[in-house]
């Protein structure tokens, strides 16, 4: 079941606070706050907070309004949601990045599910959108019976849920103490791996309510090697976890290869032999395929061999 539309409850709606750690976001800041002031239920904060930036980040965001934090080194977006974690008085939260946007009745389709249910994440749909052409690349969907089955954690692994389409109870996150500050990438991945652990109660709110904007300069893309060998190492923290199941743990297998594939195409070779290693630590056959010539390659020739050859093989069919 997802949250039902129904009547919202002004007397006592949830406080909910609007977390934004930004980075040279005075450009997009202004944005944003159209969304902001064109909630039919206001938010009840709005905080930024200014990693270091080199621009008047701090400035244009005092100018609309928001209560601001500054930090003095720039440190990445998860010490950023901490420190405006601890400073609202809310005790719900949503965290969102400068340059996106937000549906006008987020906080109050959001903030309804809070207020009828016992949850303690509530997701909505998003959609990505190419940030030149306006054109929708990508969608993320979320089907909240999956977040009640041991399957969670393999699903959160290839259906990545964002920070940006999420609202938290703070009580819950403090339980597990935020985001993990060591990790520049996949720290959304991680902190709602570690919400379903702790036995938090996701529900979701079956409308898109965020759209995400994708720009071809962003730190991620301009890094991507960086960003598949963060999550190879995290799958590999996860993998070591005495907790994990054989079914994640086939699952990690699987995104390990996956993340390989990604690597070997943009010429990272040792990272792609360092997740071939996971995926088979994690009890997964390389190649994973069902081709019986690749799979007498792989016992003849050996993983490496047969996974490469398997990789140009997709190559040449995607085209």
């Amino acid at each position: 079941m997802v949250c039902p539309q129904q009547t919202v409850s002004t007397s006592d709606f949830p406080k909910i606070a609007l977390l934004v750690p930004c980075y040279n976001g005075s450009e997009h800041l202004p944005k944003l706050w159209q969304s902001v002031e064109a909630q039919t239920q206001p938010f009840a904060e709005c905080w930024v907070y200014d990693d270091a930036s080199t621009d008047d980040t701090s400035s244009v965001a005092a100018s609309l309004g928001a209560q601001v934090l500054r930090g003095e080194t720039n440190h990445g977006p998860s010490r950023g949601r901490n420190a405006l974690l601890r400073a609202t008085q809310c005790e719900w939260v949503h965290f969102h990045d400068a340059d996106d946007r937000m549906s006008a009745t987020f906080v109050e389709s959001m903030g309804a599910c809070a207020q009828q249910s016992n949850a303690e994440v509530i997701l909505c749909q998003v959609d990505w959108e190419d940030a030149k052409s306006g054109e929708t690349v990508l969608e993320w969907r979320y089907q909240e019976s999956v977040y009640a089955t041991p399957a969670a954690p393999t699903d959160m692994l290839v259906n990545i849920i964002g920070g940006i389409g999420g609202l938290y109870q703070r009580s819950m996150l403090e339980q597990i103490g935020g985001f993990d500050v060591t990790l520049r990438f996949w720290e959304d991945l991680d902190l709602h791996y570690r919400l379903w652990r702790e036995g938090a109660n996701f529900r979701v709110v079956d409308e898109v309510l965020v759209t995400a904007l994708r720009h071809q300069n962003s730190s991620s893309n301009a890094s991507l090697n960086e960003v598949w060998r963060a999550k190879s190492e995290l799958l590999q923290r996860y993998l070591d976890d005495p907790v994990s199941s054989s079914e994640f743990a086939a699952g990690i297998g699987r995104e390990a290869q996956n993340i390989a594939f990604r690597q070997l195409e943009a010429g990272d070779r040792e990272g792609a032999r360092s997740s071939l290693r996971l995926a088979q630590s994690a009890g997964v056959a390389v190649p994973n395929t069902n081709n019986s010539l690749l799979r007498l390659i792989g016992r003849s020739l050996g993983p490496w061999t047969a996974f490469q050859l398997q990789q140009k093989i997709r190559r040449v069919f995607s085209k």
